[in-house]
């Protein structure tokens, strides 16, 4: 999961020293092949993680988290 997050961040950059004048990197359009990719590895991703709650590896439910305000 990390490494599809991480390539999904660099996917449409630039690695090179173009920049613009902000100083980021400049986009740059992926095609229809690069976008098939990674929806199949999001697919790909998501039914493994299915089976993986499924079996009992992984919690089914999300973590607890704080209510708004303290309460």
């Amino acid at each position: 999961m990390s490494g599809l997050a991480t390539w999904c961040n660099r996917v449409g950059h630039h690695r090179g020293k173009e920049r613009d004048e902000a100083g980021n990197l400049i986009p740059m359009p992926f095609d229809h092949w690069e976008a098939e990719l990674i929806v199949g590895m999001t697919q790909l991703a998501l039914t493994y993680g299915c089976r993986l709650r499924d079996s009992g590896i992984l919690s089914g439910d999300p973590p607890a988290t704080a209510a708004p305000g303290g309460s």
